[in-house]
């Protein structure tokens, strides 16, 4: 098994604002993936809740709970609760925000493949 280090997002903007309109952010295409860090990043003056979905194959964020976390104003957080969570192979990590376009987010972990 081959461990490969990943850019999961690299600061990529959450323009979705529901949980039937969420991005994209990471699609784990080659096997199992593993997130190492994560954190979102506000560049507007007040707080914005971002929602993230860590979903298998085939499953909508509908179906599903998030993770979901308040970024203050100008600031930004490091998500602790999804540091070690595993992406299922073809499954992904999604999310939106409260507010679109003032997010943004930057996570890396390994693929298992």
């Amino acid at each position: 098994m081959a461990v490969t280090p990943k850019s999961l997002a690299l600061n990529d903007q959450i323009t979705g604002t529901t949980n039937a309109a969420t991005d994209t952010l990471y699609t784990a295409n080659n096997g199992t993936a593993q997130i190492d860090a994560f954190t979102a990043i506000n560049t507007t003056g007040g707080a914005v809740d971002i929602s993230i979905y860590i979903l298998p194959a085939g499953v909508a964020a509908t179906a599903a709970d998030p993770v979901i976390v308040s970024v203050p104003a100008n600031s930004q957080v490091i998500i602790a609760d999804l540091i070690g969570h595993k992406i299922p192979k073809g499954g992904a990590i999604e999310a939106f925000a409260g507010t679109t376009n003032v997010l943004r987010v930057i996570a890396s972990g390994v693929e298992f493949t």
